[in-house]
Parts: structure tokens; C-alpha cells; sequence
């Protein structure tokens, strides 16, 4: 699967860069080149293009009902105040320091979609989530709408529950909430799969840390004050988007769960 990036280029380390471009033509060659690439990472790279899919929906879904402050927790290289239909958005990506460096010194050319953006540096082994995103200028009373994408399953739970409770103080009433976790059920065809994609993560350094069911996912939202609207698989962002499902599905267990700040 594709996706319309086109500054994806511009933040990624030049190896990826590379990669990147040599795959990005209709032609035979990039084609090759991306299945190898896909194969290689076990599935990674389809998987990461559905969710950003997926997600980019959820978001546009938000804006268009009202949301004009956009927060990206653990934005990390994302583009997507630079390519969204977000005009009338404040956004505030809010990530470590050291990796905030990396992505404003990549970015400072990139033409702006939002209408402004901040970057809210926390570290949060000493930072208040919540003090540093009112200092950029995050105003609570208005409808917002967060990003919290690949960083819960890297999290111990009282992380998730604890960072949960700072939106459940931020977040106004009708605002939207997309957040990715790795499922901790499933059939034992999917457990297979999510075994060597956690063995994958593993190796890459990132190994999950915690894992939730739907159950779980569901009180834990409704006790930060949001009512969860969907929770779907990757088969299913494919069947809302209207896309193919991945050919390796290695990642399967990763869950985008939408919720509303009641």
C-alpha cells in the first residue's frame, strides 16, 4: 500500500531515504524493490502504511467535527501537520528533546498544513505532560484531537494508565482520542503471527512492554472519561479503507482504538 507522503523523505535517516524513493515509482523495479523491502521487515513496512492510513482517517473525522487543536504524543519523524488538511488546527507534537532536535532540523523547510505548530519537548521521567502542553499554548477548553500512535505497548501499564488520566484532565468534552496497543488475545493463528512480530521488535531493540484486551482497552478509556467508538484490527482498517489486507501479517496484533472525551 501507498500513501500520499511526500515529505516521508525529508525527516528519514538517508538509508531510508533511499529506500524510500527507489520504491515509490508504479514501475516494475519499485514495485520488486517494495515487496523485498516488505519481506524483509516481516510485514513492518505494509503494516506501518495501513495504520497511518487508518489513522490519518480517524483524524480527519475529528477535524472536520470540530477539533482545532491537534496533539501528537511521541510524534517522533510523523509528518502529518505538514500534509493534512489542518488549517484550522493548532498542533503541538510533543516528544523527548533529543528527538525533537532530530525532527525540527528536518523539517525546517517543510511547508506547514496546521495553522501553527509547537513543539512541546518532555522528558518524561522528570516532565508533567500536562504543565508543558499548557505552557506551548494547549488550551484545555477546546475540543482536541491526540495521535498516541506505536507507544503504548512499549509502555509498563501504569505509563498507559497514568498518561491516560493527564488526556482525561486535558481533553474537552467531545474530543477524539486514536491510540495503537497490541492485543493480548486472538486466535492461536494470530498469537503465532504476534509472537514473531514481538520477537521482530524485540531485536530491533523495542520489545513490548505491555499488552492489553479489548476489555481492558475499554474501561481503561472510560475511566480517563472517553467512550471508545471502534477498536479495529488491521484486516479492518483495510476493509474500511478499502485496501487489500497485508501479505505477511507478522503485526496483526496491533489495535487502533477510537474514543470520544465524554
Amino acid at each position: 500500500m501507498r500513501i500520499d507522503d511526500r515529505f516521508a523523505a525529508d525527516v528519514l535517516p538517508w538509508y531510508s531515504r533511499v529506500a524510500l524513493r527507489a520504491s515509490a515509482s508504479e514501475s516494475f523495479v519499485s514495485h520488486a524493490i517494495g515487496t523485498l523491502l516488505d519481506g524483509a521487515s516481516a510485514g513492518m513496512v505494509e503494516h506501518l502504511a495501513m495504520r497511518t492510513a487508518a489513522i490519518d482517517a480517524a483524524v480527519t473525522q475529528a477535524v472536520d467535527s470540530g477539533a482545532d487543536q491537534l496533539v501528537v504524543l511521541g510524534a517522533g519523524l510523523d509528518t502529518r501537520v505538514h500534509r493534512l488538511a489542518l488549517a484550522h488546527c493548532d498542533a503541538f507534537e510533543v516528544d523527548h528533546p533529543d528527538t525533537q532536535r532530530i525532527k525540527q532540523s528536518r523539517a525546517l523547510t517543510l511547508p506547514l498544513a496546521a495553522r501553527s505548530l509547537r513543539y512541546v519537548a518532555v522528558d518524561f521521567a522528570h516532565d508533567s505532560l500536562a504543565n508543558r502542553l499548557r505552557a506551548g499554548g494547549f488550551d484545555p477548553a477546546r475540543r482536541s484531537v491526540w495521535i498516541w500512535e506505536g507507544v503504548t505497548m512499549y509502555l509498563p501499564m501504569s505509563a498507559v494508565h497514568a498518561t491516560l488520566q493527564t488526556l482525561k484532565e486535558l481533553a474537552a468534552e467531545g474530543s477524539t482520542l486514536a491510540m495503537t496497543y497490541f492485543l493480548a488475545e486472538g486466535s492461536p493463528q494470530t498469537k503465532r503471527y504476534a509472537a514473531f512480530g514481538r520477537a521482530i521488535l524485540r531485536a530491533l531493540g523495542e520489545p513490548i512492554l505491555s499488552t492489553m484486551t479489548s476489555d481492558t482497552v475499554r474501561s481503561e478509556l472510560f475511566a480517563a472519561g472517553f467512550e471508545l467508538v471502534s477498536d479495529a484490527s488491521e484486516n479492518e482498517w483495510c476493509e474500511e479503507l478499502g485496501i487489500a489486507p497485508a501479505r505477511i501479517d507478522a503485526f496483526h496484533g496491533e489495535h487502533l482504538a477510537v474514543a470520544r472525551r465524554l
